[in-house]
């Protein structure tokens, strides 16, 4: 049997510009590819021995065994559901919880609000775990299903244990022929650790795979991840890449990248997060910068972002040029907040309901709940990036993620409700697809949200919220409120603020809102262009009809969700920040030429 052909003709491709992000009218699959295998090999029956690997990074609190039954679990663990699963053949998934959420194989036995939840801490053992995990799958691919490289006990030693071994870790290191784990003293090079026992564990498994019945010559790797989870995937690429020799192989199999699929990428790590607090930054300990950046190794690259997602503490970091030309990317923006798009609101959480009918809501019957489900925003850019990973020839299946409710009710988590697609229609015909920042995709929310502030209780999602939901959506109003009348009373005129605003934002000049300047003591807390969006917001046209329904009905107000934690101070009016590749926010950034870039 001859080798595989090394490369399939791409399809032609336009590089998304920087700065401006399109909506979506469907599946973005245009210039997404499939490279075919690279090398050919046989076992002793003439079949080629490849393997693949699905690696799910979930966002932040969320873990499918606590949000499945509650009909709240993400879009990532939807599509780890529809990954392929046959060991036997060399398909291999694993699935990483969320940080904050417990995670016995790393050694978190219980959740971490605070420290995992507020600050991100979690994360590097997730990644360590992932890059673990394809040791073992290499493994696996030559000894067997049931032979893996490194043992449960032994990848729990090595992601929590650090030069001095806790006493029940020390023969599991041992096994491996190591002293220590990855965990590193404040005088280490965290680094120079990881890439010294990574070098060590490499260098062990080659020489296992000499006597193996069976080598694979060749892994796929697909990597899918959803706020901190799409911020663990992409440095997971990063470190992985620095694991491989020249040639591109870790142990003499050649590692492929084939698939990132990310939704709404948040770092908000360590000491730059601030909840009480107009900074904003993130990208400390394991999330620096440029390691969130996207590895040369990526072949396709697809990141959905949020166009209304309000608070601070959760800026972008959008997909920059890539370091390697050959990289596909594809960015996209969806309506609604950080999980109306990625996924992890429950059926009627923060009185979202959709379109639902009176009987649907009564959520007495699994029926119901599987009909509120398939009415999420987060359904449709889950479904386009199952579209997009099968364009690219990743190994999933909707029908794989369909279980069985009831004797007579099956649950497909990839339904959309023609509801929501007719929702989804008429919001793209009103606004259009046409690429721009967000900040821009976000002002017609707010123009709608001035619009009902001093009616807001009368909305149906106040209506149908939760007693505690209720609460906190009306006392996030009268903030904006609070904040809108501090703006009118101590700010600029109205001309003299969106002159300022458009000056900023549309004229080349960088956002930092870690250098604030109040032109006013009153307005401290609040984000430098509040004033201008603020005017921008009033002098805008009247929200359709339409367009106020779908917001209402259709969008969840995720400032209001964050109410119980700490209110942000910064309030509403403000533009969400980005990241592009480096640690300055910004709303925008331009050339004087009027070219946007990263």
């Amino acid at each position: 049997m001859s080798d595989i052909a090394s490369e399939d003709k791409r399809p032609a491709y336009e590089p998304p510009v920087q700065g401006v992000v399109p909506a979506a009218s469907q599946a973005p699959t245009d210039g997404l590819y499939w490279q075919s295998w690279k090398k050919g090999t046989h076992d002793p029956r003439g079949c080629p021995l490849q393997a693949n690997l699905g690696l799910f990074f979930d966002g932040t609190g969320n873990s499918e065994k606590q949000d499945r039954d509650k009909f709240k679990h993400t879009n990532v663990v939807r599509l780890w559901d529809a990954y392929r699963k046959e060991p036997e053949h060399g398909y291999y998934h694993t699935y990483i919880p969320g940080v904050g959420t417990p995670l016995p194989e790393i050694g978190e036995m219980e959740a971490s609000p605070k420290f995992g939840g507020g600050m991100g801490y979690g994360g590097e053992e997730r990644i360590l775990y992932g890059l673990l995990t394809v040791f073992n799958a290499i493994h696996l691919r030559a000894y067997g299903p049931d032979q893996p490289f490194l043992t449960t006990d032994q990848i729990r030693a090595l992601c929590r244990s650090g030069p001095v071994p806790y006493k029940e870790d020390e023969s599991s290191l041992y096994g491996v022929g190591l002293g220590r784990g990855f965990q590193t003293t404040i005088i280490e090079d965290r680094t120079t650790v990881r890439r010294n026992l990574f070098r060590i564990l490499s260098a062990l498994l080659q020489t296992k795979l000499e006597h193996a019945p069976s080598k694979p010559v060749e892994l796929a790797i697909d990597v899918f991840g959803f706020s901190r989870g799409a911020t663990q995937a992409r440095v997971f690429c990063t470190w992985l890449q620095a694991m491989l020799n020249a040639q591109g192989e870790l142990a003499g199999v050649l590692i492929r990248l084939r698939f990132l699929g990310i939704f709404d990428t948040v770092a908000s790590v360590g000491k730059g997060v601030v909840l009480n607090s107009d900074e904003t930054d993130g990208h400390d300990n394991w999330a620096e910068v440029a390691d969130v950046r996207i590895a040369a190794l990526v072949e396709n690259c697809v990141h959905f972002v949020a166009m209304h997602e309000p608070r601070k503490n959760f800026p972008l970091d959008l997909v920059s040029t890539p370091v390697n030309p050959k990289t596909r990317l594809v960015q996209c923006a969806y309506p609604g907040s950080h999980s109306d798009v990625g996924g992890g609101y429950r059926p009627r959480e923060l009185g979202i309901i959709g379109d639902a009918t009176a009987d649907e809501l009564k959520l007495e019957h699994p029926a119901h709940w599987q009909a509120l489900d398939a009415m999420k925003l987060s359904q449709v850019p889950l479904n386009h990036m199952l579209e997009c990973a099968m364009r690219c020839q990743v190994a999933v299946d909707r029908q794989l993620a369909v279980r069985q409710l009831s004797e007579t009710i099956r649950d497909d988590p990839f339904t959309i409700d023609p509801r929501l697609q007719q929702a989804y229609d008429s919001f793209l015909q009103l606004q259009g697809t046409r690429a721009r920042p967000v900040w821009e995709w976000h002002l017609p929310y707010l123009r709608w949200r001035w619009e009902w502030r001093m009616h807001y209780e009368d909305l149906s999602q106040v209506a149908y919220a939760s007693p505690d939901e209720r609460k906190w959506l009306l006392a996030a109003n009268q903030k904006l409120v609070y904040d809108t009348g501090r703006l009118k009373h101590f700010g600029k005129t109205d001309i003299a603020a969106r002159e300022a605003f458009r000056r900023r934002v549309l004229h080349w000049s960088r956002a930092k809102t870690h250098d604030q300047e109040q032109n006013d003591e009153q307005l401290k807390g609040l984000d430098r262009e509040a004033e201008g969006v603020l005017a921008e917001v009033e002098n805008a046209v009247e929200s359709p009809s339409a367009l106020s329904r779908f917001f209402g009905r259709y969008v969840h107000d995720s400032y209001a969700g964050f109410w119980p934690s700490v209110p942000e101070i910064t309030g509403y009016w403000r533009c969400r920040k980005g990241f592009y590749g480096s640690k300055d926010a910004t709303i925008v950034q331009r050339h004087k030429d009027g070219q946007q870039v990263a």
